[in-house]
């Protein structure tokens, strides 16, 4: 425990000292002692009051602190130790351990609640409903702001408030007080505060809406900066069921990818017919061959006009008597001429005018290639 050294002079039982009411008339007391022997009961009166407000400055100093108050003959130690305790007088810890009763005990407190005194706290939890206040035991009292009993949030555990007693209640004087939240439509000299304005005005940068905000449906085609409308997109947007071709992988946001027909080497092909057919034909588009090989069967019809056949060389046999070369025999002999001779030139055939048919086959396709069309993978897909 810190120690005082500065001590009551002549405070003990039977001590020789001025009464009070004597003190109060004495002439001395005015101009002090005359010259010669002071009287020792008027000496120490005025010993001991001087003695007890230095012996009151050094208790405080003890009490507060917890620092000793030692009598060294200088103000080095004591002034900043003073100084420190009036400045921290009248504060305390809330050291209750239930929320919304606060209980208080300052060292060398009051002996009793005086209307106008003023106390520092830091309340141990923040108020959810009203609160009271216990001054070193002197009873709980209602703890209030200027616009009435506390409703919860007004005191924050950990933070400092001021409170002074009015005569029957605790007033918070640091306590913002706060207006009654006026109706969007009140249009009047009352104070509104900020949450009159945050709860019907949205800021102009980046406004965090809430519910389902309106605005004007625009007129299909337009191109402004105006908001848009969830009927306006709808009018101006494709409807349910509308089905597009997509060169992208997957269906955009709203569609949904149709795999009902999804084969590879599909063409697109224009309907003219009234009736739809989604889907038609067997064959691939691709071609193996510029000319695939295959055969033609030709009738050429009437034919009147007169034309040549070309005889590129012939043979004939004839007969003759023994060889030809030696005796002749009594029996002919037949022999081919072109065994030794061949015709040369050809032989005009004369006019044709009878119908006839011409047949023939193509080659074998000698200068074939594949050929596959330019194309595009696609997707096709609906409109939720």
């Amino acid at each position: 425990m810190a120690v005082n050294d500065f001590l009551i002079y002549s405070n003990g039982l039977g001590a020789n000292i001025e009464p009070q009411s004597t003190y109060i008339t004495d002439p001395t007391v005015a101009t002090g002692v005359e010259s010669g022997i002071a009287l020792s009961a008027l000496s120490n009166k005025v010993w001991r009051q001087g003695s007890t407000g230095t012996a009151l400055i050094g208790q405080l100093i003890s009490d507060i602190l917890s620092v000793d108050a030692t009598d060294d003959g200088t103000l080095t130690y004591h002034l900043p130790n003073f100084a420190t305790v009036l400045r921290t007088i009248g504060y305390a810890q809330d050291t209750s351990t239930i929320a919304n009763v606060m209980a208080v005990t300052l060292t060398d407190g009051p002996l009793a609640l005086q209307t106008g005194m003023v106390i520092n706290l830091i309340p141990a939890f923040t108020n959810t409903t009203s609160v009271t206040l216990n001054l070193n035991g002197l009873g709980a009292k209602q703890v209030v702001t200027n616009a009435g009993i506390l409703t919860g949030g007004e005191l924050l555990s950990g933070t400092s408030n001021a409170l002074m007693y009015n005569g029957t209640s605790w007033v918070i004087l640091n306590y913002q007080t706060t207006c009654t939240t006026q109706s969007s439509s009140d249009s009047s000299t009352k104070l509104a505060n900020t949450q009159f304005i945050q709860l019907n005005y949205a800021p102009l940068i980046s406004p965090a809406l809430t519910g389902i905000p309106t605005a004007p449906t625009a007129a299909p085609g337009t191109s402004t900066t105006q908001l848009a409308t969830t009927a306006f997109a709808q009018s101006a947007g494709f409807p349910s069921g509308t089905r597009l071709i997509f060169d992208q992988p997957s269906a955009p946001a709203g569609w949904t990818r149709d795999i009902s027909d999804r084969a590879n080497n599909r063409m697109i092909v224009l309907n003219s017919s009234t009736t739809f057919t989604a889907t038609g034909g067997t064959n691939s588009p691709i071609l193996n061959n510029v000319v695939p090989a295959h055969t033609h069967n030709i009738t050429t019809g009437s034919e009147s006009a007169q034309h040549t056949h070309v005889d590129a060389g012939h043979t004939h046999t004839v007969p003759y008597f023994g060889a030809l070369t030696g005796t002749a025999g009594a029996n002919p002999i037949w022999a081919n001429v072109s065994s030794t001779t061949s015709a040369i030139g050809h032989a005009n055939l004369g006019t044709e005018s009878v119908d006839h048919t011409h047949s023939g086959t193509t080659d074998a396709g000698s200068s074939q290639q594949n050929w596959t069309p330019r194309y595009l993978y696609t997707i096709v897909c609906q409109k939720n």
